[in-house]
């Protein structure tokens, strides 16, 4: 009946999902919705005598309400047990001699049966060990009540992961199960009462029979080497097309030497590897074996030390695996930080020397590092459109490799450091440079000195290095037409090479020469001097031009700092 509030109070005769009915005018009853009601319950449902146990409640338990244990099951307090305690986190301590029913004081004087606990001497079992895959035949000692056993991860016993199996044998104190669970540690749990398990003393431990690398490379002979529970060093192993060990092998017996197996398998695919147990010679299953084709990587091209570039993984290579890049065969000796790969892409910076090295690619499952190419990596090419002269623009033609939408460098002044990049920070204002290269190339250099060519940070990366010479220059000097003059330059001109008088009244500077107007080559002596013969000139002032020296394809005049002026007698 709905009261004045409009609430209903009602007893569920057990848990579900119930439907509210309610009735209209002449009788007819419709619905109102669903109302679902949980039930208290608690494990484990089943203790060893006089041990005090702990028992957990479910969430559908309010917390910190008392608990007791009555012979009742209309939980009668005359009948009790144990004395009242109140939980605490969901969760009481019983001490039983004789099982009862565990009564909850869902509100003042008003108790809940949430379920019988049963009371059990304690049981114990042997092997305490097994092998996964294997068959293992457990005996059970202690009370004679047990009617199934099974396998839990829960010393509660909750959540079976084998059986529940029924109890056989000549005397119905053993159980066999195949052991095809994962590795681990295990309670058997054995059925006391239907539907009351309890935990025997101690626990099932479970090991497997292992080998390793699971990953190896068809046509390439290979090692496995057993470990795990493998207790023999020379045992034998098949090698199956199904994970069945009684079909046929594609490949064995192959007896083990120290633990160790050789296998040369010529196709790929997966394999089952099956190991023999010594005290009974059969085949227990281990674990599968991937046969995979050679791991390989696409053409590359020459990768550029410091600009990204990417490797693409083939053949057998997993993908999403890591990748490095090593100086030897064998891939021991690694040269950058390994790079994980997205699918079978994976991007390095080259961040090495000149020369060739191993892309190395690890197998799937972990165990090693597979060669799967070379990779030859060069530096970046800066070259410099003349002479770099401190002061002088210059035209720089930047490596062809340089990614078409610009790469954001500078030229950082290497002062006092060995390395101008690794102390770059992003403060430092950076030039946008392109190729091939256009009038947004032309670099002036503000000193002389060693200028390394940096990419925006951080972290910042040296591509390469110049060498700025010092300005061109000369002691300004007067002289007297058709007398010989000598004319001393400064430190940084090279000497050997050669230089001549030019009017400045010449347009296009020393990069025009005009054998009218200039006088006969000099050469830059040791002593830094230079000889002109003044003969058959006018009056006038004239620039000094001196070759750089640095072009193979013939000399680049430049002009020196000073100014010469000739008079007529």
């Amino acid at each position: 009946v709905v009261d004045s509030m409009g609430e209903v109070t009602f007893t569920a005769p057990r848990g579900g999902n119930f439907t509210v009915c309610v009735e209209k005018d002449g009788g007819a009853y419709v619905s109102a919705g669903e109302v679902v009601v949980d039930v208290m319950s608690f494990a484990p449902t089943a203790i060893l005598r006089t041990t005090q146990t702990i028992i957990q409640f479910n969430s559908a338990t309010p917390d910190n309400l008392r608990v007791m244990v009555s012979t009742a099951t209309s939980c009668d307090i005359s009948s009790k047990l144990t004395d009242p305690i109140s939980m605490f986190n969901r969760t009481v301590a019983l001490l039983l001699s004789t099982p009862g029913y565990v009564c909850v004081e869902y509100s003042p004087n008003t108790w809940i049966n949430a379920g019988r606990v049963t009371v059990s001497d304690p049981y114990d079992f042997s092997p305490r060990t097994a092998i996964k895959n294997d068959a293992v035949t457990l005996e059970v000692t202690g009370p004679d009540v047990r009617l199934n056993v099974a396998l839990s991860k829960s010393v509660f016993c909750q959540d079976f992961i084998l059986g529940p199996s029924p109890m056989g044998g000549q005397w119905g104190v053993t159980v066999t199960f195949t052991m095809n669970i994962p590795v681990g540690v295990y309670h058997v749990c054995l059925e006391v009462v239907t539907g009351s398990y309890i935990a025997a003393s101690g626990s099932l431990v479970l090991n497997a029979y292992t080998f390793t690398p699971t990953t190896v490379i068809a046509t390439v002979p290979d090692t496995l080497t057993l470990g795990g529970a493998v207790d023999d060093p020379s045992t034998s192993i098949t090698i199956h097309s199904s994970a069945s060990c009684t079909s046929t092998p594609v490949s064995g017996p192959i007896a083990a030497s120290q633990f160790k197996v050789n296998i040369d398998l010529q196709t790929s695919g997966e394999y089952w590897v099956c190991i023999m147990k010594p005290s009974t010679h059969v085949y227990i299953l281990s674990d599968m074996l991937t046969v995979s084709t050679q791991f390989g990587i696409a053409d590359t091209g020459v990768a550029v030390r410091g600009i990204p570039s990417e490797i693409i993984t083939t053949g057998g290579a997993p993908p999403d695996a890591l990748v490095k890049l090593t100086s030897d065969a064998e891939c021991q000796k690694q040269v950058v930080v390994p790079q994980q790969s997205e699918g079978h892409t994976v991007t390095f910076d080259f961040l090495v020397g000149q020369g060739q090295y191993r892309v190395c690619i690890e197998a799937a499952d972990g165990s090693r590092w597979v060669l799967a190419g070379v990779v030859e990596v060069r530096s970046y090419e800066i070259t410099p459109v003349g002479a770099l002269i401190d002061g002088r623009q210059s035209l720089m033609e930047y490596d062809p490799s340089t990614p078409e939408e610009g790469l954001n460098v500078t030229f950082v002044h290497r002062f006092l450091v060995s390395d101008a990049c690794a102390v770059l920070t992003q403060a430092e204002s950076l030039t946008v440079v392109s190729y091939p290269p256009t009038e947004e190339n032309i670099v002036t250099f503000a000193s002389a000195g060693t200028w390394d060519l940096c990419t925006e940070p951080p972290p910042s990366v040296r591509l390469g290095s110049v060498v700025v010479g010092v300005k061109y220059t000369f002691v300004p000097y007067s002289g007297i037409i058709d007398t010989p003059i000598v004319i001393l330059v400064g430190q940084g001109v090279p000497v050997g090479v050669t230089a001549f008088l030019q009017s400045i009244l010449e347009p296009g500077g020393c990069t025009s020469v005009d054998g009218n107007t200039t006088v006969p080559n000099a050469t830059i002596q040791a002593d830094r001097t230079a000889f002109f013969y003044l003969g058959g000139y006018s009056e006038g002032a004239y620039r000094l031009c001196i070759d750089s020296g640095m072009l193979d394809s013939g000399p680049e005049y430049i002009e020196a700092e000073g100014a010469n002026r000739c008079y007529f007698p």
